[in-house]
């Protein structure tokens, strides 16, 4: 769901706002950056269409994510609604020690969901937990009949988005040039904002 986040939320810095200032003696304290819902909003869009990871569900074929409306961000957790189209989608399952694949088709759902972000530094990863609140499907027949199932399958399941590396920044003040790297330690969704913790780490030659 989210490349959600993304991409999503981090490579957009227009509408940023620094609120914390950092002192050049101390490498180790973080700068705080917020960036607005509405610069979340068009980030988002702008990354859809999304193929959802879904090699580890007990399913065959694509869920894709068309798009995303009502985003809002609250502290702790972004709600929001999706539009899910699936392609040539099968379920697994497993009878009597046989493997049998329930053929569906394709099918689009409109999803009413919330999504719980967690952000591993060391790794450089956002994993998108998605809890799927209500599923609006569309069309007739087997598939819509079930929809709601197959996009259970993505409820509580966390899709790791990896980061892209900051890029450094260089100054150049007199005979010095002083090198500025930065690393993304904390992603925390608060009202109306995302708030992305920086450290960055300074060196002059």
């Amino acid at each position: 769901m989210y490349r959600f986040l993304l991409l999503f939320f981090l490579f957009i810095l227009p509408g940023i706002t620094l609120i914390q200032g950092v002192n050049a003696a101390s490498a180790q304290e973080a700068i705080s950056v917020i960036i607005p819902e509405k610069t979340i909003v068009q980030s988002v869009k702008a990354a859809l269409p999304f193929t959802l990871n879904t090699r580890k569900l007990p399913m065959k074929g694509n869920f894709i994510l068309k798009d995303i409306s009502e985003l809002k961000i609250n502290n702790g957790s972004i709600s929001c609604k999706l539009k899910l189209v699936g392609k040539n989608l099968a379920l697994s399952t497993n009878i009597g020690g046989r493997s049998i694949n329930l053929n569906v088709g394709n099918m689009q759902v409109n999803v009413d969901a919330d999504t719980i972000l967690y952000f591993n530094p060391a790794e450089q990863i956002i994993y998108i937990k998605p809890i799927i609140k209500n599923v609006h499907s569309s069309g007739s027949g087997s598939a819509a009949e079930i929809a709601p199932a197959l996009v259970a399958l993505l409820n509580g399941q966390q899709f790791p988005v990896a980061l892209s590396p900051l890029q450094p920044t260089a100054i150049k003040t007199g005979s010095k040039k002083i090198n500025v790297k930065t690393k993304i330690t904390n992603i925390l969704p608060q009202k109306g904002q995302l708030l992305l913790q920086i450290l960055p780490t300074i060196s002059c030659n």
